[in-house]
């Protein structure tokens, strides 16, 4: 009675993801990465497995913090497109070989999520993907330490906000994720550490 006025809840700032191994066929593919993003209908997986309170992300960093772009407004990113989606895997030459995993580590909630984005990538690429889950400590090793054969293409991160700053994702998150997913892009690296040393807001920004 006494402290309850004084309680106020807000919606967390975290982004859920998945990652494509940059290394492991046929994610190391390009055409076939951007052929699994475009398949991914985000508004649906909120719709049909979460609050429905839920933000459907093409970027990473969220709403309400320093950088954040919306992807959808702005054009950035990959909004759902069949078409788009079965082009791509076409122009790629894929077909479902070699077999494609969706690695999370395991949790009540994950396996029921990925089981839904599956049906969704099943239902517009005709391709079916294996769910496999591993306690965290064995999830993060092979990751980290895993032979491109043995690691999964398709695996999930999560952040939630530490400050609300997109240097706290581009730079901190997702610099923790590169080495688990391989991505390697020096052009990024440059824009990123430029705008951690800008002082000037509006040349940050940009």
């Amino acid at each position: 009675p006494v402290y309850s006025p004084q309680l106020h809840v807000y919606p967390g700032a975290s982004t859920y993801s998945y990652l494509f191994s940059n290394d492991v066929p046929p994610f190391d593919d390009p055409l076939v990465r951007g052929a699994f993003s475009s398949a991914l209908d985000r508004p649906r997986v909120i719709r049909e497995t979460l609050t429905g309170d839920e933000l459907p992300a093409l970027t990473l960093t969220p709403p309400n913090h320093f950088g954040h772009v919306d992807g959808y407004t702005a054009g950035i990113g990959r909004p759902y497109s069949p078409t788009l989606a079965q082009n791509l895997l076409a122009a790629s030459g894929y077909t479902g070989d070699p077999p494609i995993t969706l690695m999370f580590n395991t949790s009540p909630f994950h396996p029921d999520f990925a089981a839904w984005v599956r049906q969704i990538w099943f239902e517009t690429l005709g391709i079916s993907v294996t769910l496999e889950d591993r306690d965290w400590n064995s999830y993060l090793d092979l990751l980290r330490d895993g032979l491109a054969a043995e690691r999964p293409g398709i695996f999930r991160m999560g952040w939630r906000s530490d400050y609300p700053d997109a240097n706290n994702w581009h730079r901190e998150a997702f610099g923790w994720w590169r080495p688990l997913n391989r991505y390697d892009n020096p052009a990024y690296d440059a824009l990123v550490d430029a705008a951690a040393g800008e002082t000037d807001p509006a040349a940050r920004l940009a």
